[in-house]
């Protein structure tokens, strides 16, 4: 081997390098959805409307499960209902709390992953490398959870807290009481956060009987006062809303699309993390970090089929693979000098595999005063509902607007539809109140008439390599299907239909008032 390219290899230089990269890359795919967030007239996704629209009822004194709520249900436990709620009191306005608490919960997770990294190695330098690179995946490949009014990141907080707590080398009185404890907080706060209680449960039974037993009564005991507390507080429907109804339509495709998804972006990683799993999984002290990004992978897989998740069901995966891959890059650059070149390959492959999305990025940040016209449009939308008379009707992504416009929350069309797939509750009723003109008008987005559409639906120009990857990924897909999928297909076949009879509905008895960029609105014939 060439002496130079021997020196390049073992050179502290690649560290540098990896660290600036990853670096470059974050801070210009994070600049623009943090540079969005004090744009509340702005909705990111159709989770920020939903979430504001119950906070708001919280705030107001309401029941957040309650039985008359027949098409609005709340299927997220209640904590992040309060603890936004109470912040969005100080500031007024809900969409900001719910950002601003989103992007800290992120912000102190990646400081967490850092020195969680150095408990389990002493070498702050990979532990630095680990929480950059966990950062970058959640701009990469989750920009839009960022500074977004979501729960999610939220629930990871006391989650992660608790790992930090649970790995402490001088343990606390009462550590596991306090572990488990937090890890209560966060399920309350997210249910799916399921991956790493699941991984400790399974450690402590591997390594001590009775403090597996301890960890088992804490955790029921806490669970269990916090489910009496939410029955109390937020309404004696709780359990049947958050876990009868919360039940989704599911879907297989989704699954391996998702799961295409992480292999696309994260196949480097992935390879190492292969590698340090074997290597962790022998030593009783890192044994936990093995677990925990294995389980968080199987769950994630497992819940990305739920139609609806999105990429938020791998923020376990992105967290221990960060937290992985900081054990292994510090033992193999202990084993061999040349090692110092796998941050740099991890950064490079990074690089590569979001090189469109910071174009991209870029784009977004020249076009910055756009957003100022974006949210000066939506207010005159909203302004244009809150004149008119009754009931309004918002589908799909509309539904920010009717928020910005203070009318009610009359149809969750997620949920709504949820529950109508899974039969959990009768079209019938809802399509009665709009044949009968109890919805005054009606703003339909316009994505809702393309629902379904797929990526090899549309004339885009593809690479022979994007080509036999689509083939790839449909042969598997179909395969799955016809074994598993039966089920979930009538269900589909049911959204579709519900899907048909809200448009033809809409075109029989209501007139179009206007466009605009946000859907058509519509008047009921009178």
């Amino acid at each position: 081997m060439n002496l130079y390219l021997k020196k390049f290899l073992a050179s502290q230089v690649n560290y540098w390098l990896s660290i600036g990269l990853l670096s470059i890359i974050t801070l210009l795919l994070i600049f623009y959805p943090i540079y969005r967030i004090n744009f509340s007239g702005i909705f990111i996704n159709y989770n920020e409307a939903w979430n504001a629209y119950h906070l708001t009822r919280v705030n107001s004194g309401e029941l957040l499960y309650n039985w008359q709520q027949q098409w609005t249900p709340v299927n997220y436990p209640p904590f992040s209902f309060y603890i936004v709620g109470g912040l969005s009191q100080l500031i007024h306005n809900p969409i900001l709390a719910g950002r601003y608490l989103s992007l800290l919960s992120l912000l102190l997770i990646i400081i967490m992953v850092v020195s969680i990294v150095n408990i389990l190695i002493k070498n702050l330098d990979y532990a630095v490398f680990s929480g950059i690179f966990c950062l970058s995946l959640f701009t990469t490949v989750a920009q839009v959870y960022i500074g977004m009014n979501d729960p999610q990141l939220l629930g990871h907080l006391p989650i992660i807290l608790a790992l930090l707590i649970y790995l402490r080398p001088i343990k606390i009185r009462y550590h596991l009481l306090i572990v488990a404890a937090l890890m209560a907080v966060g399920i309350f706060i997210k249910h799916n956060l399921i991956a790493l209680p699941l991984a400790i449960t399974i450690e402590l039974f591997l390594i001590s009987r009775p403090d597996f037993f301890k960890w088992l009564i804490y955790l029921g005991l806490i669970t269990s006062g916090f489910i009496l507390i939410s029955i109390n507080i937020s309404g004696s429907n709780f359990i049947h809303e958050v876990m009868l109804i919360g039940s989704r339509v599911y879907s297989i495709p989704q699954i391996v699309n998702s799961v295409d998804l992480l292999l696309t972006k994260l196949f480097i990683p992935f390879i190492l993390a292969i590698i340090g799993i074997t290597y962790t999984a022998r030593h009783l002290q890192l044994r936990i970090t093995a677990l925990y990004l294995v389980i968080s992978i199987s769950t994630g897989i497992y819940f990305s089929g739920g139609l609806g998740t999105n990429i938020n069901i791998y923020f376990d995966t992105f967290i221990s693979l960060s937290i992985v891959l900081g054990v292994i890059l510090s033992y193999l650059d202990s084993k061999s000098k040349f090692a110092k070149i796998f941050p740099l390959v991890i950064s490079l492959s990074i690089l590569i595999s979001t090189r469109i999305m910071i174009i991209d990025s870029i784009h977004q940040i020249i076009h910055l005063p756009d957003l100022a016209k974006q949210e000066q449009i939506n207010r005159i939308d909203a302004s244009f509902l809150a004149q008119q008379d009754g009931s309004v009707l918002c589908i799909h992504n509309s539904i920010f607007i009717c928020y910005l416009s203070g009318k009610s929350f009359e149809y969750d069309s997620f949920n709504g539809g949820q529950m109508i797939a899974t039969g959990k509750n009768n079209k019938n009723s809802f399509l009665e109140k709009i044949t009968t003109g109890y919805f005054r008008t009606i703003l339909l987005d316009n994505d809702y008439l393309n629902l379904g559409l797929n990526e090899s639906n549309l004339n885009i120009e593809k690479s022979p390599i994007q080509k036999a990857r689509i083939m790839l990924i449909k042969y598997i897909t179909d395969g799955l299907e016809k074994k598993f999928g039966k089920h979930s297909s009538a269900q589909f076949k049911s959204l579709d239909l519900l899907r048909i009879n809200i448009l033809q509905a809409i075109n029989e008895h209501y007139t179009i008032s206007h466009k605009s960029i946000n859907g058509t609105f519509y008047i009921y014939k009178r």
